[in-house]
């Protein structure tokens, strides 16, 4: 018996959220567990890939369409713009060299979208996305 789409994705959802969770709790955990944290951070963002497409196949309200989006989206920018700030700062201290951030700072937008906005666009989404399907549990 195959699951509805909808279904599927919310299922995605849901291992989505857990995988958020595991990051934190690796990421805060200290260097020790660096690896295992990058680990689930690229999982996560590929889980984030899925859970874009599934709602992309999915035919629904555009509320629902839109918080699953957002999640999706910014789950797959998490882990992207992370490795954008270091190309990005790797690429302009080989074209200018290393005294291009002259006061000691490095490229800073890439590292602002993976620790402060796509975060914060996640949580929004996942909130929002969580609250739907709670109320359409409850309606049926």
């Amino acid at each position: 018996m195959s699951d509805s789409p909808v279904s599927k994705r919310t299922k995605t959802f849901a291992g989505l959220m857990l995988l958020f969770l595991l990051t934190l709790v690796f990421f805060f955990l200290g260097r020790a567990y660096f690896r295992v944290a990058a680990a689930l951070a690229i999982l996560f963002g590929l889980l984030g890939i899925v859970l874009t497409v599934q709602t992309f196949r999915t035919q629904e309200p555009r509320l629902h369409r839109l918080c699953f989006l957002t999640t999706g989206i910014a789950a797959t920018m998490i882990p992207t713009s992370a490795v954008l700030h270091n190309l990005v700062y790797a690429l302009c201290i080989l074209l200018f060299g290393e005294r291009f951030w002259s006061d000691g700072s490095d490229e800073p937008f890439f590292f602002f979208l993976a620790i402060v906005i796509c975060p914060a666009l996640f949580v929004f989404g996942s909130i929002a996305s969580a609250i739907l399907l709670i109320r359409e549990r409850f309606s049926r």
